[in-house]
């Protein structure tokens, strides 16, 4: 396949591509074969109606068209890789020549996306956090150990307590009627964990064992059962058991049966090693983006319309399968925030703008330095791709070559590669005035979550006091918990410490 790239005024560039005449040939058999199957004609079963018939039903242009149609959407993502364009918006592609035996033209007329002009970019300066390790920090990842072996004691002769597993019966009503949800046996809830109504929680504090309680407790405003929200339901709680968490102690006993070390001592040695790496994975992409903000803050460049707009609707896209992936819908989100999508669009543009102008930097230092993806590292990460997925390298081949992602691959590895130089060639300085190595990781020394590697799965199964009830969350009564936080994203950085085992999950927010 042949490119040719020209510039024209503006932002815009006429592509022309070549592709050799055995595709088109190959395409025009796999097409006359396809419509044989598809097309009714009578006196033919279907799958050997002859070429000549079909050429004398829809046209014999109107298939060699569709044969160059099924060409140009595999082609011209790669084509615009092997030119370097980089296209505002899908351009209207023009045929130039498409018959049987001929190599096949295309052409397109495309805006690009606008050149950055930066200031100094090499050697800027910034800071981040300390990559050491507190004792602060050893001992929150030690008791996240001790919290997922912990057990659950049964309390006798005391009232219960902020914190206690406390097994209930409970039923409410609404105006003296029952509602959806309102009503569980046998559930098991951690006293403070925010799973139920905060009053309706708050209420069961100082209960005996056997003891029913009346408490009064508000759902929220915004709460999106619609015919609960704001309004006062009664509950009818009967506390049937109460169990403490009992942790086991962290010694050397315990670590050997429970760990892949013999000694706490030995323990906690991985564990800051362990921390550190994560620590220092963090910095660097605080340090990433912090330089690409420094960057596209001293940046000059003029932002057409149409890229705003694309890259505004790519966030909301963006937002809607978050949402979606937290049971939420871009009405519930702007039901919660009490907010329009008029206003959502609005304050989205800005940040679209933002995201525009450092994609943009990330570019232009690319140019200006030479970076390049070559063939072999796309291949790489294609093979890279499928070995992860679990899936033939030839299968994934083809989806991106149908998807048309090549592009979307290759800027993606092309902006990895800038970054990498452009924080290699800063100076990163922790907050106490430690420079920072940013040489980028090998793929085998990337960081694991701190306590991960080190625990030794249980022969049996132990009860944990992070166990789920058997029963679930009746959804009306829970769900109140999560109040307006619903869609809010998360802006973690890619390694994240792992948060102690007693941050119990709330059901329905978002995890933050």
């Amino acid at each position: 396949m042949k490119t040719e790239v020209e510039r024209l005024e503006g932002n815009k560039v006429k592509l022309k591509v070549e592709v050799p005449s055995k595709q088109l040939d190959t395409a025009l058999k796999d097409t006359y074969r396809d419509l044989a199957q598809r097309l009714y004609v009578p006196g033919f079963r279907r799958g050997k109606v002859p070429t000549k018939v079909i050429d004398a039903k829809i046209g014999k242009d109107a298939v060699v068209a569709r044969a160059a149609e099924t060409i140009i959407t595999t082609r011209y993502p790669e084509a615009i890789v092997r030119a370097g364009v980089d296209p505002v918006e899908q351009p209207e592609v023009n045929l130039v020549q498409a018959e049987a035996g001929k190599d096949l033209i295309f052409e397109a007329d495309i805006e690009v996306k606008p050149e950055a002009v930066l200031k100094e970019y090499k050697g800027v300066t910034v800071t981040v956090p300390n990559t050491n390790v507190t004792d602060e920090e050893l001992q929150q990842q030690i008791d996240v150990l001790r919290n997922k072996f912990a057990r659950l004691d049964v309390v006798e002769g005391r009232l219960v307590e902020k914190g206690d597993h406390v097994l209930i019966d409970y039923s409410g009503t609404l105006d003296g009627k029952p509602f959806d949800g309102s009503t569980t046996q046998d559930y098991m809830i951690e006293i403070g964990s925010g799973m139920l109504l905060e009053e309706l929680e708050e209420g069961i504090i100082g209960a005996e064992r056997g003891e029913t309680r009346t408490i009064k407790a508000s759902f929220p405003e915004d709460f999106r059962n619609t015919a609960l929200a704001g309004k006062e339901a009664e509950f009818e709680v009967k506390v049937k058991e109460i169990k403490q968490k009992v942790l086991p102690e962290a010694d050397d006993e315990f670590v050997s049966e429970m760990t892949e070390h013999d000694t706490l001592a030995e323990l906690k040695e991985d564990l800051v090693r362990k921390l550190e790496a994560v620590k220092r994975a963090q910095s660097r992409v605080q340090a990433q983006s912090k330089v690409i903000d420094l960057l596209a803050e001293e940046a000059d460049v003029s932002i057409p319309e149409k890229l705003v707009e694309s890259e505004l609707d790519t966030m909301m896209r963006e937002m809607e399968r978050s949402l979606k992936n937290q049971g939420a819908t871009t009405e519930d989100y702007l039901k919660a925030t009490k907010s329009t999508m008029e206003k959502l669009r609005e304050e989205l543009t800005v940040e679209a703008r933002k995201r525009i102008v450092r994609e943009l930097s990330i570019i232009a230092v690319a140019k200006a330095e030479n970076i390049e993806v070559g063939q072999e590292e796309l291949e790489a990460e294609i093979a890279e791709m499928a070995r992860a997925l679990g899936k033939p390298l030839r299968e994934v081949q083809e989806q991106i070559a149908q998807k048309g992602t090549l592009p979307e691959l290759h800027a993606s590895l092309l902006r990895r590669k800038t970054l990498d130089w452009i924080c290699t060639h800063a100076n990163v300085v922790t907050e106490s005035g430690e420079k920072v190595d940013m040489t980028p990781p090998k793929l085998e020394e990337e960081p694991e979550t701190a306590t991960a590697a080190a625990v030794k799965e249980p022969e049996a199964a132990t009860t944990a006091a992070t166990e789920e009830p058997e029963t679930g969350v009746p959804a009306d009564v829970s769900e109140a918990a999560a109040g307006g936080e619903e869609g809010q994203e998360a802006n973690a950085p890619e390694a994240e410490v792992e948060e102690p085992a007693q941050a119990t999950i709330q059901e329905g927010k978002s995890s933050e």
